[in-house]
């Protein structure tokens, strides 16, 4: 009955972005409250990706001005050339609701390169994909799963057909059983600053994608948001 918000950007040019952190706790009060923050805080950004998994929020990557110190551990920075002092990264950080702290999370092995505009999505309670975005040069198309007990980062080999590279999409969980994991990606922009309109269901365990198709207009747009409802009859 908590929701979080985390960071965005707050000017074009010169560019700024925020770094709070606000909690709005559904009640009769619908107050949101700024938290006050302990831990090493991740530095503001914009088009990071957020989501709640094992009751703590994972918060990766995103666009805003590269530390000078203090930097995560483990993270990849790369500076934009138009843009000095401001960049992308693939920082990973840990915030506990419980202590109001937050922390890096130190990964092994391989990891998404630094980006904005991807999408990270909550499978169980125990794992999390990570979809697309855009890494100073281009959109991306990967698919990594991340294991939260492990602290470990897995690419997803996708077979053709692909969904083509993208940014500024969402995704959203469909399906978490033992045998098959599904998730339904929608729309986003691509590397020539064109709206898509089209809608994939991926599986995640499979490394397959199934482009899917509608009757009526097509869905074409960026920077929205979707959310999967879970009926009392199970559809």
């Amino acid at each position: 009955n908590t929701i979080y918000s985390h960071g965005g950007m707050i000017n074009w040019s010169p560019f700024r972005a925020s770094d709070e952190l606000y909690k709005l706790t559904i009640n009769k009060e619908m107050k949101w409250i700024k938290m006050e923050i302990r831990g090493t805080k991740p530095t503001a950004r914009g088009a990071a990706a957020m989501c709640s998994v094992d009751g703590k929020l994972l918060l990766m990557g995103g666009y805003g001005p590269l530390p000078s110190e203090n930097k995560h551990p483990e993270a990849d920075y790369a500076e934009n050339t138009r843009d000095k002092g401001n960049g992308w990264n693939n920082e990973l950080f840990e915030f506990n609701p419980q202590t109001g702290c937050w922390s890096p999370v130190c990964v092994t092995g391989s990891k998404p390169s630094p980006r904005e505009g991807h999408t990270l999505t909550a499978i169980d309670e125990k794992r999390a994909v990570l979809f697309g975005g855009y890494d100073g040069n281009k959109c991306l198309n990967e698919l990594w799963l991340f294991d939260v007990e492990r602290k470990v980062w897995s690419q997803i080999t996708l077979s053709s057909p692909l969904p083509q590279p993208r940014l500024h999409h969402t995704v959203c969980t469909m399906v978490c059983t033992n045998e098959e994991i599904k998730v339904l990606l929608l729309g986003g922009c691509d590397d020539q600053k064109q709206v898509v309109s089209d809608c994939w269901m991926l599986d995640v365990l499979r490394g397959g994608g199934e482009k899917l198709k509608f009757d009526g207009e097509a869905f074409g747009r960026l920077g929205h948001s979707a959310g999967c409802v879970m009926l009392s009859d199970g559809t």
